[in-house]
C-alpha cells in the first residue's frame, strides 16, 4: 500500500469541466495505491482527489474555477516473463488489463473583468463520470520503469476531452528514496 502525492505548474486553459493535472490544469492531487500480488497476478485499486488551480488571463482578467474529481482506477496483471526470478534487474512482460475512471464536478464559475459570465446548454461544463477499459501489454525495466502499450475504450459515461478507441504508449519511472 502506498500514499502520494502529485503536483502539477502552468496555466493554460482547459475548456472542459474534467480535470487532467497531466495536460492542461495546474493543481495537486492526492491518493492511495493498494496492491495484492499472488503468484503470477496483481491486483491493484487506486483512488485519488485532483484539486486544480484557477486559470488566470492576467491581460484580459479572466478567471476559469475548476471544480475537484475523484479519480479511480482497478489494474490487473499477469507475468508472462520472467518464468523464474534471477534478480530484480529482469525485465517483465506482463498481461494487464485496467479499468479507469473520473468523477468530476461542474465548472464552478468564468469570471471576466470581475463579472460572472454565464453559460448554459454547455454539457462539457457540467458534472459528470466516465470509465474506461484499457487492455494493455506492459514492460517493467530494472523494477522502476514501467512501459504501457494500451487501448483505450469507454464503458460508461462520457468524456468531452478524449474520442475512442484511445491508443496510449505510456512511460511511468519510479524514483525510490
Amino acid at each position: 500500500m502506498a500514499a502520494y502525492l502529485q503536483l502539477a505548474g502552468g496555466n493554460e486553459p482547459h475548456e472542459v469541466a474534467e480535470s487532467d493535472l497531466a495536460g492542461d490544469n495546474s493543481g495537486a492531487s492526492t491518493g492511495i495505491i493498494a496492491t495484492y500480488l499472488k503468484h503470477r497476478f496483481a491486483i491493484s485499486l487506486t483512488t485519488a482527489g485532483i484539486f486544480p488551480h484557477e486559470y488566470v488571463q492576467a491581460d484580459s482578467n479572466i478567471y476559469l474555477h475548476y471544480g475537484n474529481a475523484l479519480t479511480y482506477s482497478l489494474s490487473m496483471g499477469y507475468l508472462l516473463f520472467p518464468l523464474h526470478y534471477k534478480n530484480y534487474n529482469q525485465t517483465n512482460v506482463n498481461l494487464y488489463m485496467e479499468f479507469v475512471g473520473e468523477s468530476y464536478q461542474a465548472m464552478q464559475s468564468i469570471t471576466k473583468e470581475g463579472e460572472t459570465v454565464s453559460w448554459y446548454n454547455v454539457p462539457s461544463l457540467n458534472k459528470g463520470h466516465y470509465i474506461e477499459a484499457r487492455p494493455a501489454i506492459q514492460f517493467i525495466f530494472l523494477s522502476n520503469t514501467r512501459v504501457d502499450l494500451s487501448m483505450a475504450y469507454l464503458l460508461n459515461g462520457h468524456s468531452y476531452e478524449r474520442s475512442y478507441p484511445l491508443y496510449y504508449v505510456k512511460i511511468l519511472h519510479n524514483f525510490y528514496l
